[in-house]
């Protein structure tokens, strides 16, 4: 983080622009950066403070943190319309958090009248600027027919956005897609890459599906061996379907038994590292 000047104030409601030089564009970010550590440490009046400084330079983070003090009476009372107008100015300079708050403040109406059209756009294009939560509001929208007609594809197209953001409940909606065949015609050999994407992440569910892609050869030759430790793997989570399956695979393995196909829902868990 670059060191601010000495003489540039960053707690006081400094706005006069004739006090010296303009400060850079690298002070500026280290100024909100500040503020973002002085609001998580409770400090809320010196984050504001320097909020406030940043956003008379029409910085972008500044008029978003600041926005953000309005939005939830960090040492100002809230004013809702202010902030709207706040994340508005920053949206304005491509700051991705402040499109997707102006998508979510357009949505819920917050500081403005709800306009859920409004909302989608702005989640679309937060998206594009790599905002995950917008890729999620976009996706949702689309599958939801929120502010546009009920479109499947284009809500898939955005979970792989999220997905290729290694986005685990989105990884899984993808590999279903590919899958069982929505939207797209059936493609096991994409769904099981996605499959194996979302378990080396730790998911229970996608180590089943890994596992059972192991034991039918379903877009990946079949493999026992591999079957077994994917099934460990999502027993070592808590998996009772796991459990119950890795003793009739052994069974199998003596000619006695064959697998249970997995149940539709299972619980996720992120504490355990999986195979390659």
């Amino acid at each position: 983080m670059p060191p601010l000047r000495k003489n540039f104030p960053a707690s006081t409601d400094y706005v006069d622009r004739k006090h010296g030089p303009p400060p850079s564009p690298e002070e500026l970010d280290a100024l909100c950066a500040r503020a973002d550590e002085l609001i998580a440490n409770l400090d809320l009046e010196k984050g504001y403070a320097a909020f406030k400084v940043a956003a008379s330079w029409s910085h972008p983070q500044g008029l978003m943190g600041l926005g953000l003090c309005y939005r939830f009476g960090f040492a100002v009372a809230v004013d809702l319309k202010q902030a709207f107008e706040l994340f508005w100015d920053a949206s304005r300079k491509a700051h991705p958090q402040a499109i997707f708050m102006v998508g979510h403040c357009c949505e819920e109406g917050i500081g403005v009248d709800r306009n859920l059209e409004a909302a989608l756009q702005h989640y679309v294009v937060s998206a594009t600027f790599g905002h995950l939560e917008g890729m999620l509001k976009a996706a949702e929208m689309h599958e939801a027919g929120l502010g546009c007609a009920h479109n499947e594809e284009r809500a898939l197209f955005f979970y792989k956005m999220a997905a290729e953001a290694d986005h685990v409940p989105s990884i899984l909606r993808v590999a279903r897609a590919f899958d069982y065949g929505f939207i797209y015609p059936q493609r096991p050999r994409e769904a099981f890459a996605w499959y194996l994407r979302a378990a080396r992440q730790h998911s229970a569910e996608a180590q089943i599906q890994v596992a059972c892609c192991y034991y039918t050869g379903n877009g990946v030759p079949k493999d026992l061996n591999r079957c077994i430790e994917w099934l460990k793997h999502a027993n070592s989570h808590g998996c009772s379907y796991a459990r119950k399956n890795l003793e009739l695979l052994m069974h199998e393995v003596q000619g006695k038994q064959t697998l249970e196909p997995p149940p539709s829902h299972l619980t996720d868990s992120s504490n355990h590292t999986a195979p390659e």
